[in-house]
């Protein structure tokens, strides 16, 4: 289950939060924070990004407790990924030695490529709910989670992020993108990743790896990398 904000006085709060805590580093952001707490929607404030939308950016996770969780998993399992993915002999889990696979398979493959394959390797994991696996409503996996007992549309996104990052792709590359699907509505997740033309999408529902403008129907909310993560305001 994704968290979304769909109550209305909810949402403008969750934007409000999240403006708030932009830095220096960002003044349009500040700008834009200071244009929603008077009550005005400053859209000079970010320029339109994926999927037609304007972004806010900001260095602050703090209201993502569970991507902080995740980076701090990868802190801990990114060395011995590392060198499992090296080295077969290194892989002390099952878990590990699928992830050695992928990334020995996809390393060769140029980069758009390489996001092809990734798509497809953790596409064809089944989709097992929160509640089911962890015994709560709401729970990001690690990639070594998700290759131990699969998972939902977030934790798809969050292992084929890091398995890219792994392969060599930049941060400032790729985004897990936490969106609303107004087709089927319902809260859903994405991998958008970044070449040096176009914003291309990594969805758990297709194995094809389309431009981010296909999905008209996709409605973003916040995404994040490593460093950053961005609200989503209507264009």
């Amino acid at each position: 289950m994704i968290s979304l904000v769909s109550d209305p006085v909810q949402r403008r709060n969750f934007l409000l939060s999240a403006l708030a805590g932009l830095t220096a580093a960002h003044p349009l952001g500040k700008a834009a924070g200071a244009a929603m707490a008077a009550g005005r929607d400053d859209r000079r404030s970010a320029a339109p990004g994926v999927f037609g939308y304007r972004e806010v950016p900001s260095t602050s996770f703090q209201i993502l407790p569970q991507w902080e969780r995740v980076l701090g998993c990868m802190r801990n399992d990114g060395p011995q990924l590392a060198r499992c993915s090296l080295n077969v002999a290194d892989c002390d889990r099952t878990a590990e030695t699928a992830w050695h696979r992928l990334i020995g398979e996809a390393m060769p493959l140029p980069p758009r490529q390489r996001a092809d394959f990734v798509n497809r390797y953790f596409n064809r994991w089944p989709y097992r709910l929160d509640q089911d696996l962890y015994g709560v409503s709401e729970y990001w996996a690690s990639p070594i989670e998700f290759l131990g007992h699969s998972g939902d549309c977030e934790d798809y996104s969050i292992a084929k992020f890091f398995a890219l990052r792994q392969l060599g792709l930049g941060n400032e590359r790729l985004r897990v993108i936490i969106l609303l699907d107004s087709q089927r509505n319902v809260g859903h997740a994405v991998l958008a990743f970044y070449d040096d033309r176009e914003i291309y999408i990594l969805d758990s529902l297709s194995d094809e790896v389309l431009p981010h403008w296909h999905y008209p129907h996709y409605k973003p909310q916040y995404s994040m990398n490593e460093t950053t993560r961005w609200t989503h305001l209507p264009a």
